[in-house]
């Protein structure tokens, strides 16, 4: 595959890491704040082990959060871009008006990858994001801390840091491949060290556990993406990580956010990709953030990545 177009398609899907900054989560909620009894325990790592953008279901589902606030229909009459867009129900959480524009754009995506005959745009898109981690290419780990109880707590820190094989190498791609399961996922329990520059990925967030499910949130956090030798960082605005939370791994993970068309098709034109071309694509499903000049036209794109976590033995 053309390494520029995998690494566009990469930066767009926002896979390689996202870090928390500049938010105070959702501490306080669900319980008066009085959580469940309990010493703080130790922290908790978790490496992400697998990652997917799937396509709205028939009952009209898609990962994600309801970023602004709204339940929209597509409606052909709209009068500006977020009315127009087609809103979900979440497929974790079942919480409706979810945005996630980029569900419905990795079919069009998917149509630049060389897929294998047989295989559907979706799976296909799914096996790349597999491929990246099993390679060691992306390593997301979320550092829990401050837990009392995994039932409800109003308070708790996560801290999120790129990590790869102690001993990795990227001139020996084979040094950089972390130990897997007999069906191909990340193994549990495995040794991860922060990447030498840039591993924690902004500031620790304070979120909370309810009813089993951590959620936090942040004003704006960091994405970073490396693919082909290509070192992409994008601001992710309005973000959202949650996951239920066990003492062995996280699951029924969304991370959710919007990002700037603008940024987007300014990394599509470094790589040398037409700026028409990129801002036409984007600008079809841009979904969040109308325009002053045009509200028929929106400015940031809404973003629903599925994930599931195994625990991981890290040093920060």
């Amino acid at each position: 595959m053309n390494r520029t177009k995998l690494a566009w398609i990469t930066a767009i899907i926002g896979v390689a890491g996202c870090g928390g900054g500049g938010g105070n989560g959702d501490a306080g909620r669900g319980d008066g704040g009085l959580g469940d009894a309990g010493p703080p325990m130790p922290p908790i790592y978790y490496v992400v082990s697998d990652i997917n953008i799937p396509p709205p279901s028939m009952a009209n589902e898609a990962s994600g959060y309801n970023l602004d606030g709204m339940e929209t229909v597509a409606d052909p009459a709209a009068t500006n871009c977020v009315d127009f867009a087609q809103d979900f129900t979440s497929l974790e959480t079942m919480e409706p008006g979810v945005d996630n524009a980029m569900a419905g754009l990795m079919t069009t995506l998917a149509s630049f990858l060389m897929c294998p005959a047989g295989t559907t745009p979706e799976q296909c898109v799914h096996d790349l994001l597999l491929q990246q981690i099993a390679e060691g290419k992306v390593l997301l780990v979320a550092q829990v801390t401050d837990v009392n109880s995994f039932n409800n707590d109003p308070s708790v820190t996560v801290q999120l840091y790129r990590a790869q094989v102690p001993g990795c190498d990227p001139a020996m791609p084979a040094t950089c491949a972390p130990m897997l399961t007999a069906g191909g996922t990340l193994a549990p329990g495995q040794a991860l060290v922060p990447v030498p520059m840039g591993a924690a990925l902004g500031a620790p967030v304070t979120g909370s556990i309810v009813n089993g499910r951590l959620t936090v949130q942040a004003d704006v956090i960091p994405l970073s993406v490396g693919s082909g030798g290509t070192n992409i960082t994008l601001m992710v605005r309005n973000a959202r990580f949650g996951a239920q939370i066990t003492a062995t791994g996280l699951s029924a993970g969304a991370i959710g956010g919007s990002i700037s068309v603008d940024e987007v098709v300014a990394i599509a034109v470094a790589m040398m990709l037409p700026e028409a071309t990129a801002r036409m694509l984007l600008g079809s499903y841009a979904d969040l953030v109308p325009s002053a000049a045009d509200p028929l036209v929106c400015e940031a794109l809404s973003a629903g990545i599925h994930f599931e976590a195994v625990t991981a033995n890290f040093t920060p």
